[in-house]
């Protein structure tokens, strides 16, 4: 854990800032309070929330598994998706596990209302007590929260049967929408400044490993300096090449659990609905060259509403192509061990993959 990943961990509300300053702040009171190094709490909370990101994810698949194993491995090991933390050591440790973690648990629970497993009133109580407060509070620790506020906003209007579908469905739309406005407000008021990154970093002198203040004051930049970031992808055609590969190939599952649901009978989500929940976050690449980041949120997000409204019944279809599912695990068995998405900054998106990884990761281990 080290580099920019680990230190803007650190980020509190020291210096007034609001924006990513909750976790920080717990980890500030945990180490004044009980001395726990910051290293111990942060890497036990990734590590868990990455193992439960892995439970999350494979019970949200688990109907494709008997039926559609290629598909599953797909949405599984992806490189783009839950090994995204595995392939870059850059962007393991991240406020974005927040997110996701968000996004898997709703669409959990909102499969199980259209499936007819968990009532109405059960999964009203679950929008305002969990996702609601999770949502104020997860924008706390990674303002870019508020651009999947959509994708709640959808598994809200597809488990309870229409965007107007009842008064209850009614108020937690308002819920959700109020808490998206209210946080986009305290985002921009409360963003702060390099004078108060400053802050933040000086307060945790001597009280955890020696810091370097860039990473936190990088965050009080204007957005001036995100837009120069973007500026050297945009200007080098390789790379817009590369990431525009790597986003399509990110949306890959999503095309592949449509078109299971579609080859089983069921009546696929209409693609406008993808494009409306993911129009908000392509405005993610627009905050500096984190690209592959936005990406894997992207399709992690998009994999979320379609396996949200998939059946939990394990009967197969009357009829399937054996040359449609040959040619799924064939792509999976390509697509698995080859590609590899950076973070950010590097050209080179496309080299890699699980082999390449593990074995380095092997020879890292063993010393050679």
């Amino acid at each position: 854990m080290t580099g920019w990943a680990w230190n803007e961990l650190h980020v509190d509300y020291a210096g007034g800032f609001v924006r990513r300053g909750l976790l920080g702040e717990i980890a500030y009171q945990l180490h004044q309070q009980l001395g726990i190094s910051t290293k111990v709490f942060f890497g036990f909370l990734f590590l868990t929330l990455t193992a439960t990101q892995a439970v999350l994810l494979a019970a949200l698949a688990s109907p494709l598994a008997g039926r559609w194993p290629a598909i599953f491995l797909l949405t599984m090991l992806s490189p783009a998706l839950l090994l995204f933390a595995a392939y870059d050591d850059g962007g393991y440790f991240r406020r974005d596990l927040f997110i996701a973690l968000g996004m898997l648990l709703h669409a959990l629970v909102a499969r199980g209302r259209i499936n007819g497993a968990v009532s109405a009133a059960r999964y009203d109580g679950f929008v305002l007590l969990g996702v609601a407060p999770y949502v104020l509070l997860a924008t706390m620790i990674h303002e870019n929260q508020i651009l999947f506020i959509p994708l709640h906003m959808a598994l809200v209007a597809l488990a309870s049967g229409g965007w107007r579908a009842s008064r209850p469905t009614t108020r937690n739309l308002g819920v959700l929408a109020t808490i998206a406005v209210a946080c986009a407000g305290l985002v921009v008021v409360y963003r702060g400044n390099a004078a108060t990154a400053e802050s933040i970093c000086q307060s945790w002198q001597g009280l955890a490993a020696p810091l370097d203040c860039n990473p936190i004051r990088a965050l009080g930049w204007n957005f001036s300096n995100l837009v120069e970031l973007d500026l050297r992808i945009l200007h080098k055609p390789i790379s817009i090449l590369l990431y525009l590969t790597s986003f399509l190939l990110a949306l890959l599952p999503t095309l592949a659990i449509r078109e299971a649901q579609r080859l089983d009978g069921h009546t696929p989500l209409p693609w406008r609905l993808l494009a409306l929940v993911i129009a908000p976050q392509v405005i993610l690449f627009a905050f500096g060259w984190d690209w592959g980041r936005w990406i894997n949120l992207i399709g992690l997000s998009s994999i979320c509403l379609f396996l949200a409204v998939q059946p939990t019944s394990h009967h197969a279809p009357t009829h399937v192509s054996r040359t449609g599912g040959f040619f799924m695990v064939a792509l999976a068995l390509v697509y698995i061990p080859t590609w590899k998405l950076n973070h950010c900054c590097d050209i080179s998106s496309l080299s890699g993959g699980f082999f390449e990884t593990s074995l380095r990761s092997i020879r890292l281990t063993l010393g050679l």
